[in-house]
């Protein structure tokens, strides 16, 4: 084949990076230096177990040695005379053993030592022209020059195209020369694609960058250098096979790499460019089987198309269990991951069960199970996409009748004439799932029983996130029973989805958001396992409490699956009595007190009822609650508990009933047990009493000045009877008749605290 020209091969690498104490004199021309010989012997015939790995840079495991000289070059960092020394044999084709010598400077090299070898190809001349050059100072070689000029050629050409190294290890023999035993592996410092480059005339990209290097030493480092002049390299003249060529690349570790042609195709390096790798994309008619695309189009080992569609999704290259894209490879019934004799109902594992997408689950697709965790059967919508996105054409390939899906950037995927399964079960019904029939034409959108043994085209990617399909299929019953404390739920796990239950049974919350859920002692049952229906008692509940149920299903790996959601509110607390018409609980306080059930003004607990200023009997307006409509503001009371001009709780409820004292506040507070709770979907604070019974007093905000009602359902604030004062001031000074003892609370508890009595707050009212 005729020599395409130059493409550009961009590389830069350390090398040496030990510093000498002091440089060499490149003058320095003192023949009485000793001299010594050194030898590195490769062997490369008979078995290919017994060559170095000098041999094996490249996946065809041959490198091509010239006819003439062969020349390696021996890297040496010595402490005072670091250099260069060639080493070259000659006629090597026809020995099974390449005998590489030179030689040294006798303290340059120390048993034991390692050092490094290169090798730049072949030396010989190629088209006339020798493309390695060195520079020598003082008799010793200190720079190697060279060119890649041929950098795309058909694969007979590949053994000439290699800038390789090697640690060797200077073994000195007892005749005072040293032997260079090549026993490691010479790596490629370049990388190959193997490329359809078919009607292509010009290729671009990072990596391929650069066409010179260098080998050198300055100030005591050797360095490799690569010259980067432009980005482009043209492809010219006659090409005996152009769909298999390659070309020569520069290792490049950022990801992402790109090489496009002058049809805007690209071939993405997605990890990067390794040195010593061989690349290769897919193209029906290779001969060389072992040649991957290792770092490009491969998820888990299998070969991938990115077709540039919306979703971002990589389809497979090949149906799962084929070996090309022309087979229609394994057979699987939907939602089984292994293949079989026969295909009836009577042996299919999902005929007759309910699941939902099955998509990534890893029992039941055997994408994932087959091809690995990145893998997936496509779901119905995805193979849409591909229908609607790419153009597509009926074409055989290698002989096989088949369909060729093309992307928007040009990549295609052959699909051969087979049916494929999608991961997408039918609507409403136990019994089929949607599938893509390529027989004779394009069908999709159809359904087909389960336990037919159909193909399976992978697919990767897309933004794919895990959804229902990991999980068992639950429902949750209808609440019953439900009584002050207790309630009857329930569930069915109608199907295991694959995995094994291994624990089941309902869960609750007083909070509607699944996100807030958790498992504790007293917030979920446990009905056993595996599947079927189930009953659940549930207790420890709080009376006059709206809760939120889910059955659940932990399965064997882990996930657990929740039914929809129910809702109940327990039974109100009744009463333990009535005054004049109003109901109290007993708390079981040491003082014998009894609490209102709800406040004045409303007529039950979780309404906030009336809202007064401290010491006033009528209400107004919220936005009106002012220091001007106040009789009590600046004023010298003392408690007004049970005074019907000023205690709104014995003016409307008239008999025994009063505003709480400070005093008797203190006693609720101390003796009760208090917990923020919703009831009702109200929130406010729950006091249970030394004999269980309890109260409730919903946070009902405050109404204050122009601002109006503020912050209800977050705050609460309750009067007390009893004015402001301290321990120092029993008879409170002027200071004090502005404000009156209140109780707060919030989220975060109940605490005491004085309000302005212009302000209008709630009044839970109390009797001895």
């Amino acid at each position: 084949m005729k020599k395409i020209t130059t493409i550009m091969l961009a590389l830069m690498m350390v090398l040496f990076t030990q510093c000498k104490k002091e440089n060499y004199n490149e003058t320095d021309t003192n023949t009485d230096v000793k001299k010594v010989r050194i030898k590195c012997e490769i062997p490369i015939g008979g078995d290919k177990a017994e060559r170095s790995d000098f041999t094996n840079l490249l996946t065809d495991g041959s490198i091509k040695w010239s006819a003439g000289t062969e020349r390696i070059y021996l890297a040496v960092n010595h402490e005072t005379k670091a250099q260069i020394v060639e080493l070259s044999t000659d006629n090597p084709l026809e020995s099974y053993i390449l005998a590489f010598e030179g030689e040294v400077d006798e303290t340059i090299l120390v048993d034991g030592e390692t050092y490094e070898v290169w090798y730049f190809g072949n030396s010989h001349t190629l088209g006339g022209t020798s493309y390695v050059s060195t520079t020598e100072s003082a008799g010793k070689i200190t720079k190697i020059d060279g060119s890649i000029a041929n950098q795309s050629g058909s694969l007979s050409d590949l053994g000439y195209y290699h800038i390789a190294k090697a640690e060797v290890t200077a073994t000195l023999e007892s005749d005072g020369s040293f032997t260079l035993p090549l026993n490691g592996t010479l790596k490629n410092q370049m990388a190959i694609a193997y490329m359809d480059l078919s009607e292509t005339t010009k290729l671009k990209g990072s990596a391929i960058i650069g066409t010179d290097y260098s080998l050198e030493y300055t100030d005591g480092e050797y360095k490799f250098i690569v010259d980067n002049e432009t980005s482009v390299i043209n492809i010219e003249g006659e090409n005996d096979n152009p769909s298999k060529s390659f070309v020569v690349l520069l290792p490049n570790a950022n990801d992402n790499v790109d090489i496009e042609n002058d049809n805007w195709e690209k071939y993405t390096f997605r990890d990067g460019i390794v040195a010593s790798n061989f690349y290769y994309k897919y193209i029906s008619e290779v001969s060389i089987g072992t040649l991957k695309w290792e770092d490009n189009s491969i998820i888990n080992g299998n070969a991938f198309v990115d077709l540039g569609l919306p979703s971002g999704l990589f389809w497979a290259t090949c149906n799962v269990g084929a070996s090309s894209p022309e087979e229609a490879g394994s057979l699987y019934a939907w939602g089984e991951s292994e293949t079989k004799s026969e295909y009836t109902l009577e042996n299919s594992y999902t005929y007759g069960k309910y699941f939902n997408d099955i998509s990534g689950n890893t029992k039941l697709d055997a994408a994932t199970v087959n091809f690995g965790s990145e893998w997936r059967m496509p779901k119905q919508s995805e193979f849409n996409e591909l229908f609607e996105h790419c153009g597509w054409e009926s074409t055989s390939q290698n002989g096989v009748e088949g369909y060729k899906f093309i992307g928007t950037n040009g990549n295609h995927i052959f699909l051969p004439t087979c049916t494929i399964w999608t991961s997408t079960p039918s609507d409403g019904t136990d019994e089929y799932a949607y599938y893509v029939n390529l027989n004779g034409g394009v069908t999709y959108h159809s359904l087909e029983s389960r336990h037919n043994g159909f193909s399976i085209r992978p697919v990767s990617g897309g933004g794919f996130e895990t959804p229902e399909y990991q999980y068992a299929f639950v429902t949750t019953n209808e609440i019953s029973n439900v009584g002050q404390n207790t309630a009857i739920c329930g569930g069915n796990v109608i199907n295991d989805n694959g995995f094994e239950i291994t624990e089941r049974g309902v869960c609750w919350s007083t909070s509607p958001d699944i996100d807030e859920l958790y498992f504790s002692d007293n917030t979920y049952t446990n009905n056993g396992a595996g599947t079927g229906a189930y009953t659940s008692y549930i207790k420890g509940l709080r009376s006059n409490t709206t809760y939120y149920v889910w059955a659940y299903a932990r399965s064997e790996c882990g996930l657990v699956t929740y039914g929809e959601r129910a809702e109940f509110t327990t039974l109100s607390q009744s009463a333990d009595g009535q005054i004049n018409g109003y109901d109290y609980i007993d708390l079981g306080l040491p003082s014998g007190l009894k609490w209102a059930t709800y406040n004045v003004g409303a007529t039950s607990p979780e309404e906030y009822g009336d809202y007064y200023a401290w010491g006033m009997t009528t209400t107004f307006a919220h936005g009106e609650y002012t220091e001007d409509n106040c009789d009590t503001d600046g004023v010298e009371l003392g408690n007004i508990a049970g005074k019907p001009e000023y205690d709104a709780a014995t003016a409307s409820w008239g008999s025994t009933w009063k505003m709480p004292t400070w005093n008797q506040m203190l006693e609720l507070m101390n003796n009760c047990e208090k917990e923020w709770v919703t009831i009702s979907g109200v929130n406010g604070i729950k006091f249970t009493g030394p004999n269980g019974r309890y109260i409730f007093l919903p946070a009902a905000g405050y109404s204050e000045r122009d601002l109006g009602l503020r912050n209800d359902g977050w705050v609460g604030q309750y009067w007390s009877s009893t004015p402001t004062y301290t321990d120092n001031y029993p008879n409170p000074p002027s200071e004090y008749t502005y404000t009156a003892e209140t109780i707060y609370l919030n989220s975060g508890g109940a605490v005491y605290s004085g309000g302005s009595r212009y302000m209008g707050l709630t009044i839970r009212a109390v009797s001895e």
